[in-house]
């Protein structure tokens, strides 16, 4: 009887085939799952468009907004996207949500010496069939950033969306 040790095991065709195969399925998983980074997603469509979107900043020290400006450069801190250039913002006051315990409302405080920041930020973004991108990023409603600028920095969520008109392409 022969012993698994004296087995000897040659490459054929069937065997390189089977690697390429599996070469490519992995290829394909690792496209399909970093689709949006370092390049744009698979489906792109290939235009490119002046997206305009809004950033509320929470929880910010009232300093900050000294140091904002028009025209700032505003990077995402995890990855270091670029992620557009302030059109305008507006400073108002930071509201804490917190609950009644006799009523059970919800019932919205002023939180002394903390602001929030508005921004209208301004990018050329590319179109995707599912979503705009921006250097990589996705830019979706809803989404939390943490963002910094020149002399600031701050946390957020995006609260809106407006495509320009004009494309190119």
């Amino acid at each position: 009887m022969r012993r698994f040790k004296d087995i000897k095991w040659k490459l054929n065709l069937f065997d390189i085939v089977i690697i390429v195969v599996a070469l490519a399925a992995a290829f394909g998983v690792y496209k399909l799952l970093n689709a949006d980074r370092g390049g744009g997603a698979i489906l792109s469509s290939g235009k490119s468009t002046v997206v305009r979107y809004t950033l509320e900043l929470t929880n910010m020290i009232p300093e900050t907004a000294d140091a904002i400006s028009v025209g700032d450069n505003v990077i995402e801190v995890v990855e270091k996207h670029a992620i557009g250039k302030v059109v305008s913002f507006e400073v108002g006051d930071y509201y804490l949500a917190s609950s009644d315990l006799t009523t059970g409302d919800t019932i919205y405080t002023k939180s002394p010496g903390r602001i929030s920041v508005n921004f209208l930020i301004e990018v050329t973004a590319s179109e995707t069939d599912s979503a705009l991108i921006i250097d990589g990023m996705p830019l979706l409603v809803g989404s939390n950033l943490s963002v910094t600028g020149p002399g600031w920095s701050g946390v957020g969520v995006i609260t809106g969306i407006v495509r320009e008109a004009k494309n190119e392409g």
